[in-house]
């Protein structure tokens, strides 16, 4: 087969068909990659593609920004620009590496699946925030916009985290205002524990600690809950070093009784 060079000279502009380094220019004698198209001047789409009755075309084009795709509607698909390279799909003006925009409206803007589309997933919005979404249309991951909450299987998170379900976990690290040490202070008043036991047959529950009906119906506070634990640990143990004492003295005594008896044994038997 014998190679041969080609031009096709148009009204406007000219097909370079092979230069020298076998590059192909439309618009240009003097392309400079395999393909090389130019307009004549200004800027445009530089491309076209579409079906024969024109009702549906797409096109590659560039303006004084960038590049972009676009669809027969003339919305750019994607658009590239040129300044720092942002990639804007739906806008023009990308303002971060990949901006990803819809029409209009609400909804899910990337999703991605399997070709027989029974499992998919997506990221999105609606009129509160943004969402992480999964195949069956859970909000699997939710960031609330007002405040900045996230939800983990709810859309209304009150809170920093709120997660609707179980958490598994080697370690929580939860950081606390104060501990309970105040309990080993001098002027720390410690329940005596006829008090303590006339409150939980009163009351049915520890003192300082919510009822199993207040916990039911407003949760535990697992950083305040911790300290009450550790604030009961403690005053358990105070409880522990008194009777300790006492059974000391109790000892002490018995031991003393023991060596009193003795001798009231050995004086009755000099009496004998």
């Amino acid at each position: 087969m014998t190679s041969v060079n080609a031009q096709i000279y148009t009204p406007n502009a000219i097909i370079q068909g092979t230069a020298p380094n076998n590059n192909v220019g439309i618009g240009t004698s003097t392309p400079n990659v395999k393909l090389s198209v130019f307009l004549p001047s200004g800027i445009g789409n530089v491309i076209n593609w579409g079906n024969v009755g024109g009702g549906s075309y797409g096109g590659i084009g560039f303006d004084s920004n960038g590049s972009y795709l676009t669809n027969f509607s003339g919305n750019n698909a994607l658009y590239v620009k040129g300044a720092d390279g942002n990639i804007g799909i739906g806008t023009s003006t990308p303002n971060v590496k990949l901006s990803v925009f819809l029409p209009s409206g609400i909804g899910n803007v990337i999703n991605w699946g399997n070709v027989g589309g029974g499992s998919y997933g997506g990221i999105g919005f609606d009129s509160n925030g943004s969402y992480l979404t999964n195949f069956s249309g859970n909000n699997a991951l939710y960031v609330k916009g007002a405040d900045g909450n996230i939800g983990i299987g709810t859309t209304n998170p009150t809170s920093k985290l709120t997660v609707a379900g179980n958490i598994n976990s080697r370690e929580i690290k939860v950081t606390v205002d104060a501990g309970a040490d105040f309990v080993f202070e001098n002027d720390y008043s410690l329940r005596s524990l006829d008090s303590v036991d006339k409150f939980i047959k009163e009351n049915k529950h520890l003192p300082e600690i919510a009822s199993a009906d207040e916990m039911k119906k407003e949760g535990i506070n697992l950083s305040e809950m911790n300290i009450k634990l550790l604030q009961k640990i403690e005053e358990l143990t105070l409880y522990v070093i008194e009777q300790n004492k006492h059974m000391k003295e109790l000892k002490s005594e018995n031991q003393n009784f023991k060596s009193i008896l003795e001798r009231l044994s050995k004086i009755e038997e000099k009496l004998k």
